[in-house]
């Protein structure tokens, strides 16, 4: 099994407009590997009748639970694993994927919810699944075939930021999507403003913007940013808390904050670990703010390090998904140590299924989670710790490189990347 984990420091070299990552450790690779192969095994790839090729169940399993917004977190995993390692499989795989996604947008650019292979199970259209899929759209690269479903999917987007869709004040916010009302026998759309659905929101726009912008569609490529920087002040303002080092989770139309959903957890901190350019705030003391809600700060405990649900209705389960969601903002902000306790915990769990792969959910005192719950997401969020963390704001082509104009750069940061066999 996993024994201590050990800080080491990786170096990000930009020389002559050239990106590299150094120090990847050999186990390192293996563990990459893995949980690579873990959502590969969770890919469906069978000659069925219907148009479910390359989908990602979101467990071990035939494709009868497939949700979009785990199949983009689950691409970008691969898409790292595929860099990392050198095998070009886990690309195909996660272009399979894309390909997937494609075949089943809706007509007004949104995904459902959930799949059964490639029929809807879910029918609402929950905004945050739309725009991860977006980004994962990016990352595999600019693609002709695939514009057409980025840029309906950025329409969607807009739909929900519209005042006279989302309702109540134009705050620059999007609603959180679209549902279906039995009572209209229509599509309502939501009009509460979650934290997160803003942040993926404002990657995704962004992404759009650049795939329009290669188009030479500039019209729409300049409605996108401004529609993406209305996001980015609204999180600066609407939905910053007033303490300044965390985020409120939603406001109703009003700008209101919901009591009711007044609580704190990963959606708190998600527009830091989406890499979103929020301005006016100390990302370090996002940091601590983490630490000191959501994370077991006790030395004896033996859950030391963990990061739990939430502060309010599940404080007592421990999660390696958040675990390492938590670590994405903490090795950006270099706070190593607390990056370091949440690694540490989560290999040392018993909760990781070193044979097949994968994350069993959660844990608390009475118990944990069944063996089957290993979700395809906190497989992909692993990898992204394990390279030393996640950028997800669009890049240039190809994923691999950061291409600048000019220049000589080199920096350096915090990374928790070995694990002792």
């Amino acid at each position: 099994m996993c024994s201590n984990t050990k800080i080491k420091i990786w170096f990000l070299l930009v020389i002559s407009g050239v990106f590299f990552i150094t120090g990847v450790f050999a186990d390192d690779n293996e563990d990459i590997r893995l949980e690579a192969e873990y959502i590969l095994s969770c890919q469906y790839i069978g000659d069925s009748p219907s148009d479910a090729r390359g989908a990602i169940n979101n467990v071990y399993g035939e494709p009868t639970w497939v949700v979009p917004g785990e199949n983009a977190m689950a691409i970008l995993g691969l898409i790292t694993a595929s860099e990392v390692l050198g095998d070009d499989l886990y690309r195909q795989r996660a272009n399979l994927a894309a390909d997937y996604l494609v075949r089943v947008q809706a007509e007004d650019g949104a995904w459902y919810d959930q799949y059964g292979y490639d029929t809807p199970v879910n029918t609402s259209k929950s905004l945050r699944h739309t725009a991860e899929v977006m980004i994962a759209f990016d990352k595999l690269g600019y693609n002709p075939a695939r514009y057409d479903a980025m840029k309906e999917a950025a329409e969607f987007l807009l739909s929900c930021q519209d005042p006279n869709n989302k309702g109540g004040f134009d705050d620059g916010l999007v609603g959180g999507g679209k549902y279906w009302s039995e009572e209209d026998n229509s599509y309502k759309y939501h009009t509460w403003r979650w934290t997160h659905d803003n942040a993926y929101a404002y990657q995704a726009l962004m992404a759009a913007a650049r795939w329009a912008e290669i188009s030479g569609d500039t019209a729409d490529a300049h409605g996108y940013k401004t529609a993406a920087n209305k996001i980015k002040s609204g999180l600066e303002t609407v939905l910053l808390a007033s303490s300044g080092d965390h985020w409120v989770r939603v406001v109703n139309e009003n700008d209101k904050v919901v009591d009711s959903e007044d609580r704190g957890d990963w959606i708190s901190y998600a527009p830091v670990m989406l890499d979103v350019p929020v301005e006016g705030v100390t990302l370090t003391e996002v940091g601590k703010w983490i630490h000191n809600t959501l994370q077991i700060n006790d030395p004896n405990s033996s859950y030391y390090g963990a990061l739990i649900w939430d502060d309010t209705l599940h404080p007592d389960r421990k999660s390696p998904g958040f675990s390492f969601q938590a670590m994405l903002v903490w090795l950006d902000t270099n706070q190593s140590d607390y990056a370091n306790s949440a690694l540490e915990w989560a290999v040392n769990s018993g909760l990781w299924n070193t044979e097949e792969g994968g994350w069993i959910d959660w844990v608390d005192n009475n118990g944990k989670a069944q063996d089957w719950e290993r979700f395809i997401d906190t497989s992909a969020y692993f990898i992204m710790v394990k390279t030393g963390g996640y950028d997800f704001s669009p890049i240039p082509e190809p994923a691999s490189f950061l291409l600048l104009t000019t220049g000589l750069f080199g920096l350096a940061g915090a990374g928790l990347l070995r694990r002792n066999k």
